[in-house]
C-alpha cells in the first residue's frame, strides 16, 4: 500500500477476466498496488463473476461495460481500503472512438483524477479520436487538481516516425503532457499502454513487468500485456494542486481581458509552477492549460496552435 510518500499505480490489459481474475488479484496483492486500472476485461456487467472475482478484500471497484458489444473492451478501476473515490460524469464530452472511465480518487486531504482509457487495436486510428481526446483532455484539465490518464492506447509510442505516435505527442504537448512508458509493454514488442501526466509532476518512477514471460510469474494464465506500475510522489501531487489553487490557473478569467492577455498569464503562471518544484525545467518551452471561461472551440484552437 501507499506510504505518506508514495502512490502505487498499476496499469494492465488483461484481455479477458474471465480465466485471469484469481492471477490478477494476486498480483494486485503480491504488488502491493494502491490504485489499479483494467482494460479489455471483457465482463458483460457490473455484478459478472469475473469483475468481482477480481477485487482484493477491502478493495473499491468502478467498472464500465462496452455498451455495444459487452463481451470484448470494458474498463476498470480499483482502489485500495484507505483510498475513497467516485465516479466522474463525462458531462459535454462525446466519446465514440475509445472507452472510457474517470474517477476521482480521496487520499487524505490530497484529491486524485485517474483516468483509463481504451481504445480497440482492431481499428487504426482516426482524426476523430484524436480530436475526442482533445475534448477529454480539457474537461480533466479544467478539474484543477492533479490527474494521472492511460490505459492501452494501441498505438506505438516507442516509434518517434509513427504518424500517429507523432499526432498523440502533439495533442499531449497542447496540454503540458507526457507519456511516461518507455518499455515495451506487448509480447510482440512495442509500447502500446501508456501513463500520462503533467509535465511538472516530474518525479515518477515507471516499470513494466513482462507477464507474458513464464519466468516473470507463477500464474498459470497467459498474458499478452506487461504490468505498467507508475509510483508517484505524493509532494509532487500536492505540490501541482496546491499551486495551481492559489494561481491564476485556479480561476476563471476575467471576459473583459484582451483575447491574449489571459493566454500569456496562464503561461507564465505555469513558468513559476515548473521552476517551483520541477527537477526538469525546460527553458523556453510554452506549456500550455486551457483557460476555464474559454469555449471548447477556442480551446481546441488554442491547444492545437500552441502543440
Amino acid at each position: 500500500m501507499s506510504s505518506s510518500a508514495s502512490i502505487y499505480t498499476g496499469w494492465l490489459n488483461v484481455r479477458s477476466l474471465g480465466n485471469k481474475a484469481k492471477a490478477v488479484r494476486e498480483l494486485i496483492t503480491d504488488d502491493n498496488l494502491d490504485i489499479v486500472v483494467l482494460s479489455e476485461t471483457w465482463h458483460v456487467t457490473p455484478d459478472a463473476g469475473c469483475i468481482q472475482k477480481v477485487k482484493p478484500c477491502g478493495y473499491t471497484l468502478f467498472d464500465a461495460v462496452r455498451e455495444k458489444d459487452p463481451h470484448h473492451g470494458g474498463l476498470a478501476i480499483l482502489l485500495c481500503t484507505n483510498f475513497t473515490g467516485s465516479r466522474i460524469a463525462l458531462s459535454g464530452v462525446y466519446i465514440s472512438k475509445f472507452e472510457c472511465l474517470a474517477v476521482q480518487v480521496a487520499i487524505g486531504g490530497l484529491l486524485l483524477v485517474v483516468v483509463a482509457i481504451y481504445r480497440p487495436g482492431s481499428e487504426r486510428p482516426v482524426p476523430q479520436f484524436f480530436d475526442e481526446l482533445t475534448e477529454l483532455l480539457e474537461f480533466i484539465v479544467q478539474r484543477k487538481c492533479p490527474f494521472v490518464i492511460g490505459g492501452d492506447f494501441n498505438i506505438h509510442v516507442e516509434d518517434p516516425s509513427d504518424p500517429n505516435a507523432k499526432r498523440l505527442t502533439s495533442v499531449l504537448a497542447g496540454f503540458g503532457l507526457e507519456q511516461r512508458v518507455e518499455r515495451p509493454t506487448h509480447r510482440r514488442g512495442g509500447t502500446l499502454d501508456v501513463v500520462i501526466l503533467p509535465k511538472e509532476i516530474a518525479n515518477v518512477s515507471v516499470t513494466v513487468a513482462q507477464l507474458w514471460s513464464k519466468g516473470n510469474h507463477s500464474y498459470d494464465v497467459t498474458f499478452d500485456h506487461g504490468l505498467v506500475v507508475a509510483q508517484l510522489l505524493t509532494t509532487d501531487l500536492t505540490a501541482f494542486s496546491t499551486t495551481t489553487a492559489v494561481s491564476h490557473l485556479g480561476k476563471a478569467s476575467s471576459s473583459d481581458k484582451a483575447a491574449g492577455e489571459p493566454i500569456g498569464e496562464h503561461e507564465r503562471v505555469l513558468t513559476v509552477l515548473i521552476d517551483s518544484f520541477s527537477n526538469h525545467r525546460l527553458p523556453g518551452k510554452a506549456v500550455y492549460i486551457p483557460i476555464p471561461s474559454y469555449s471548447h472551440s477556442i480551446n481546441f484552437v488554442l491547444s492545437r496552435s500552441h502543440s
